[in-house]
């Protein structure tokens, strides 16, 4: 709890947000009408201020029909929403709904007080969201976000290079990988390229994929997942591609952005590329690449990463009435179509994704593994337990430490990083 504190004061030592943004329907003037009233402020990221913007036009409809409710949507950019949240948040101000990051930002706001619990209104509707997004914004067992849109981790893969080594079909299981990264080794190829400046991202499906939580949050205190036998196993599998298959070119080492994490594939040198669907606008647009994105290869079970945004709302507000039925507006089924006009997954199981993926083909693979979907860990300050499993892997990669030390000594840190959370 002690580094969630000094988390809180550093942010209260920032300067104080400035309120900036669009005014909706381009003039000052508040609408009357009947039914919920109100100003309400949206904080999003700033992609969503596009030419044609569906966002503004689904706000508009939602002003229309709520005439008395006031709807301002401020676009942030994505490197600092999260703070300007917060700063403005901790000072008592800050927007009524605020779009966070599905990698832990709504529970680090929640344990902060930031938030405002949304059981009563999410729980009969639960049922309608993925359960990956849901388990996102979980809390000291309260919903803190409603899940808007989501997207995942899948395979890229080289077509030519393949089939040059002769594997016919991107790998589907553990075992096909590693067969895979032989064979493209022995044609004179590299096997993988992950994120080595943030390899936890890469590495957190494996451990799904083996049955291994990583973090156990189902009883009374979070506690290390990591010496269970699944835990382990994941591990193993992990490692041995970093030392026995040596699946990873020497250059990901210098790869400190997600550009950089590309080059490699891209550049027709490396046979497989883990990412999200982001990465498709890269390799699509900026090389010659023959390829395809395959879901990810499967252990016990399938699985793979939560990425996207989830909606929550502003402890400070004056007016949650209308800020919780602007959320079910902008999450309802029949707003879905918004989120497909930026190329988005919506978060909702009875999204028709049919139009989407006609529009978007590359989205196909990550759509068809929105079940299959895991968020991290719903801890505080998730972003820690990341650079932990980060830095003990690369310990491996550059042979500082063999694999069952580094295991044992990532356990004993996140166990004492746990404790100190939640004693």
């Amino acid at each position: 709890m002690k580094k969630l504190l000094a988390f809180i004061m550093a942010a209260v030592m920032l300067l104080a947000l400035t309120a900036c943004g669009k005014k909706n329907g381009g003039n000052d003037e508040k609408p009357n009408g009947e039914g919920l009233s109100g100003d309400v402020t949206f904080m999003v990221i700033d992609s969503f201020n596009s030419d044609d913007n569906a966002l503004q036009a689904a706000t508009d409809a939602f002003m229309k029909a709520n005439p008395n409710v006031y709807v301002t949507i401020e676009y942030v950019a994505s490197t600092s929403i999260q703070e300007k949240f917060t700063t403005a948040a901790l000072a008592g101000s800050g927007p009524d709904v605020i779009a966070l990051d599905s990698a832990g930002w709504a529970v680090d706001a929640a344990a902060a007080g930031l938030l405002k619990p949304l059981d009563n209104e999410l729980k009969p509707i639960a049922d309608q969201f993925f359960e990956g997004p849901l388990n996102s914004g979980i809390y000291n067992g309260s919903y803190y976000s409603v899940p808007w849109y989501m997207n995942n981790e899948g395979l890229y893969y080289n077509k030519t290079i393949l089939a040059a080594a002769g594997v016919e079909n991107p790998p589907a299981t553990w075992d096909e990988l590693v067969d895979a990264i032989a064979k493209v080794k022995a044609a004179g190829y590299e096997g993988i390229t992950m994120p080595y400046f943030f390899p936890s991202y890469y590495m957190y499906p494996f451990f799904y994929q083996a049955g291994c939580p990583i973090v156990d949050t189902t009883g009374a205190k979070p506690v290390s997942a990591l010496m269970t036998d699944e835990g382990k196993a994941a591990w193993k599998y992990l490692c041995d591609l970093a030392t026995t298959y040596d699946a990873y070119p020497e250059s990901i080492k210098d790869a400190t952005s997600w550009d950089s994490t590309y080059a490699p594939f891209m550049q027709g040198e490396v046979a497989f590329l883990f990412c999200g669907d982001w990465a498709y606008w890269s390799v699509e647009f900026n090389s010659e690449v023959d390829y395809g994105i395959a879901p990810m290869p499967a252990g016990k079970e399938a699985a793979t990463l939560l990425g996207g945004y989830t909606l929550s709302i502003n402890g400070n507000t004056k007016n949650y009435d209308a800020a919780w039925a602007y959320i079910q507006w902008l999450t309802a089924a029949e707003q879905s179509n918004v989120l497909e006009s930026y190329g988005r997954i919506s978060a909702r199981i009875d999204t028709d994704t049919t139009e989407l993926v006609k529009n978007y083909p590359h989205e196909a693979t990550f759509v068809a593994q929105r079940e299959s979907t895991m968020s991290r860990p719903s801890i505080i300050n998730q972003s820690e337990l990341d650079e932990m499993v980060s830095n003990a892997y690369k310990e491996v990669f550059l042979g500082t430490k063999d694999a069952d030390t580094a295991l044992a000594d990532l356990d004993a840190k996140v166990s004492t990083f746990l404790h100190g959370l939640y004693s």
